[in-house]
């Protein structure tokens, strides 16, 4: 038997990519640089996979919604981003479903509160080593 539950994926911001002579990423964040507070969902349960592998296979997904104006240019889809008072209420087990449904359908931050530039391609990969904050900063047009 699976268990689910709501949760809130903390971060300063996320990355999406567009085609532009292969894949160009982006970074996303909020104007004001303030936390930004995803919702989303949890699955945990016994593993389906065998036994020896694990015990329990835990994921989650983030709730996402589509995405207006600018940002559209992006990516189509973007996390629902909650100020601190709705992520608590969220979080909250005392929330009801339909409540949390409502919170993620009406309470999510308007695209006019985030900012997104193009950020360097080593974003895309995979090295333990590629990992710091030079990945944040902008970029050039021509680069």
């Amino acid at each position: 038997m699976f268990s689910q539950g709501r949760v809130i994926i903390p971060a300063g911001g996320w990355y999406e990519w567009t085609l532009e002579n292969g894949k160009r990423p982006w970074y996303i964040t909020r104007r004001t640089h303030q936390p930004i507070f995803m919702a989303g969902l949890s699955n945990y349960g016994p593993n389906q996979h065998g036994a020896q592998q694990q015990k329990v296979e835990v994921g989650f997904v983030i709730v996402t919604e589509d995405c207006e104006g600018g940002m559209v240019d992006i990516h189509d889809r973007r996390p629902v981003v909650l100020e601190p008072e709705d992520a608590l209420r969220w979080l909250d087990p005392e929330t009801p479903v339909e409540e949390a449904a409502r919170i993620a359908q009406t309470r999510s931050l308007p695209t006019a509160e985030f900012v997104w530039w193009k950020v360097d391609r080593a974003v895309n990969r995979v090295d333990p080593n590629n990992n710091g904050k030079h990945l944040l900063v902008p970029i050039s047009e021509s680069a």
